[in-house]
């Protein structure tokens, strides 16, 4: 029997931080294994959304590629779920990442 997918709804209010939430979560995915990208569905309900939610991941990644967990604010999300990941791995797999996205 196939494995079932996870599916993460999120609807709040508008400043609640959906967009922080969501991009966390998008991160965590991508280092979850190589080419996750292209196994992530995220639906928003404007090109505005979408644009902000490209923006924030894309920013996340460049961050976390040039800094590692030094000024990241989804660090604390990221060492939580991958503890075993040092900075320089931090580095190392957010730029591939980054790269493989774009």
């Amino acid at each position: 029997m196939p494995q079932q997918k996870a599916l993460k709804l999120v609807r709040a209010s508008a400043g609640s931080g959906k967009t922080f939430a969501l991009t966390a979560h998008y991160l965590v995915l991508l280092f979850s294994g190589k080419g996750k990208y292209r196994e992530i569905l995220a639906v928003t309900f404007t090109n505005k959304a979408t644009a902000e939610m490209k923006e924030r991941i894309l920013g996340a990644l460049e961050e976390l590629a040039r800094t590692g967990y030094e000024k990241s604010k989804f660090s604390t999300i990221l060492k939580q779920n991958y503890p075993e990941m040092g900075n320089q791995e931090m580095r190392v797999k957010a730029s591939g990442i980054y790269g493989s996205i774009l």
